[in-house]
């Protein structure tokens, strides 16, 4: 399931739950045991949902740095400033970056 078809299933979910909650308040009473059960399971999804979603928006934000972080190796349209050819395959780095970066330390 992609991020988006989690979010979009935990909104419907919460919808249902909050539906059956709005329900049963209105008419001033408790949740019936079917209620009560889908209601459990809707929340218990929605936990679900939560954490998986937590997750994949953690690995997204990961990737976006690396990729971010990371020089990239230049093709053979790319140029400098200026007009100059980059050979492909050289590795390009951004201003903010240094070499040392992408170098060991002992």
């Amino acid at each position: 399931m992609t991020l988006l078809e989690m979010l979009d299933r935990r909104n419907q979910a919460v919808s249902e739950a909050k539906g059956l909650n709005d329900g049963a308040m209105n008419e001033g009473r408790n949740f019936s045991k079917s209620e009560k059960s889908r209601y459990d399971g809707l929340m218990g999804e929605i936990r679900d949902l939560n954490e998986q979603i937590t997750r994949a928006q953690e690995l997204r934000a990961i990737e976006n740095d690396l990729s971010k972080s990371q020089g990239t190796r230049a093709t053979q349209y790319e140029t400098l400033d200026g007009g100059v050819p980059i050979p492909e395959g050289a590795i390009v780095l951004r201003p903010e970056q240094r070499f040392s970066d992408f170098v060991p330390r002992p």
